[in-house]
């Protein structure tokens, strides 16, 4: 299965599990092994204990619990991602204001975030092969050490010297993203002042559940208004506004609206239903659009659309990118004016703030 971290295709994928409960340890194994492509080759109950047995593991994916003793989730992964580096789910149970200690651990470069099943969900066999999935999907994604610098192979983007827009043109800024996107989006929130003069709205593929926690996260984190989007409202400059669980968020003459349509690329809320809301729109000439990191293509449709409707586009560059899916897509539909760093991409929101 993963070749790309040395392992034989013909072996499936080879998880590892950290947790201190060992009756979350069963549940989770039992989970994993009603799917015949994986396999768990090792368990650890805290991240000391995990660092010690998964290079001789050599597991393709870590599922991480984030409080343990000795040595937690966020720590493990930290120092996982500088020695070691494999792609980390984390397993979390944390809510409200606890669940920041999950958004640290993304940070620290986990891929994703999951709540703990619950018993009823364990038992009900559309979940499970969905978590099933998710584990293979994210056991794929090359990762690297976080203490070098990764090798960009991204293809040359034959870039126009086309002038940007001037910062009173601007009058709304579109962010999508997935894997890998809640530090990006904080890296970004983090260096608007606290009122920027434009709403700022965003599609983060999130597990449903964790959404309302990403924005008390984003919230405390950058100082910024976020908020959960509402339906009807409008997007008033100086706020950041987060689709919420299972609606698409689209913008239409200058009011938000939530629809309950189906999936877009697999995905409710959409990038792709908002960047396409707003391309039919007068408003496109006057939005900056940037697609983040994260699996798939969602948002690569629309960021063209948006392009073509005189919309300024951004697309993260692989090597800032925890996941290179969703920009390398916009990148090969030629539908980003500019292909960027994630550091470069929030200097020029800020330069028009």
């Amino acid at each position: 299965m993963n070749a790309r971290n040395g392992i034989p295709a013909s072996t499936g994928v080879r998880a590892f599990l950290v947790d201190d409960s060992a009756v979350s340890r069963t549940a989770f194994r039992r989970l994993l092994l009603t799917d015949p492509a994986i396999t768990v080759v090792g368990e650890a109950v805290n991240g000391r204990e995990a660092l010690g047995r998964i290079p001789e593991a050599r597991p393709d994916i870590v599922l991480m619990d984030i409080v343990m003793p000795v040595m937690d989730g966020i720590a493990a992964t930290r120092e996982l991602m500088s020695s070691y580096a494999r792609p980390v789910l984390i397993i979390s149970d944390q809510i409200g204001g606890e669940a920041d200690m999950s958004f640290e651990a993304l940070r620290a470069g986990a891929l994703d975030v999951i709540g703990k099943p619950s018993a009823t969900e364990l038992a009900d066999q559309a979940t499970v092969a969905a978590l099933c999935r998710k584990v293979k999907m994210l056991a794929e994604i090359p990762v690297v050490t976080r203490n070098r610098r990764r090798a960009s192979t991204q293809p040359a983007v034959e870039q126009k010297r086309v002038d940007r827009p001037p910062a009173e043109q601007v009058s709304m800024v579109c962010i999508g993203a997935s894997a890998g996107g809640p530090p990006a989006l904080q890296r970004i929130l983090s260096t608007l002042p606290p009122e920027p003069r434009w709403p700022v709205v965003v599609v983060q593929h999130m597990t449903p559940g964790f959404t309302t926690s990403l924005v008390s996260w984003l919230q405390r984190a950058t100082g910024c208004h976020v908020v959960l989007a509402t339906g009807g409202a409008a997007a008033r400059p100086g706020m950041v506004y987060i689709a919420p669980d299972n609606s698409h968020l689209e913008v239409v003459g200058r009011r938000m609206r939530l629809r309950d349509a189906a999936p877009l690329n697999g995905h409710r809320p959409s990038v792709d239903a908002l960047l396409g809301s707003v391309a039919i729109t007068r408003q496109a000439r006057e939005t900056v659009a940037v697609l983040l990191t994260g699996m798939g293509r969602d948002g690569a449709d629309g960021l063209a659309e948006l392009r073509a409707a005189g919309a300024w586009t951004l697309a993260q560059d692989q090597a800032s990118s925890a996941v290179w899916g969703m920009p390398e897509a916009a990148v090969k539909l030629n539908a980003a004016c500019e292909v960027l760093p994630l550091d470069e991409i929030a200097t020029f929101l800020a330069s028009i703030a």
